[in-house]
């Protein structure tokens, strides 16, 4: 949707509780979903800085509804194994998920090592965090094949967040 709120996220920022008053983003930030929403559905995001251009796929902020069932399907080893393969893909092209958000496994789960981390997410959105490629990553001949190549990566990713609203 070629909408403010729609494809094209606002550059306006939300400043009430920031330490950083800038009305504006220094960011153009686009999403490509699959869903019935932009914030609720898994996307492909391209964000275009001063600097260069970052890019990544997921969703942010999982209802209590998509984040049981994204724990349920980590407790299940062949299920977690799809996620693991769907983000190593993600990761062969620079992508990475952030930190956890949650600094323990919550109280109904159990888990160790890689399965305790995983469950400690409340956002699955794995992008580039510190290497971006330059603007000409847009502007020189075959752009448009990188950026599709990106997006064909990314989507086992996708598919799999995706499969969070089928069950």
């Amino acid at each position: 949707e070629a909408r403010l709120n729609g494809s094209l996220r606002r550059i306006n920022r939300d400043v009430r509780f920031s330490k950083d008053k800038s009305p504006y983003n220094a960011r153009l930030h686009l999403i490509f979903w699959a869903g019935a929403h932009p914030n609720k559905s898994p996307g492909f995001h391209l964000v275009l800085t001063p600097d260069g251009v970052g890019y990544g796929a997921g969703t942010w902020a999982l209802d209590k509804t998509m984040l049981d069932r994204y724990r349920a399907r980590i407790l299940d080893d062949a299920d977690r194994a799809l996620f693991e393969g769907a983000l190593g893909m993600a990761q062969e092209v620079g992508c990475r998920l952030g930190t956890p958000e949650l600094a323990r496994v919550p109280s109904r789960y159990t888990g160790e090592g890689r399965m305790a981390e995983l469950l400690r997410y409340k956002t699955l959105v794995a992008r580039t965090h510190d290497t971006h490629p330059g603007p000409e990553f847009l502007t020189e001949p075959g752009a448009e094949d990188r950026v599709i190549a990106l997006a064909e990566q990314l989507s086992p990713f996708n598919a799999w967040i995706g499969g969070l609203n089928d069950s």
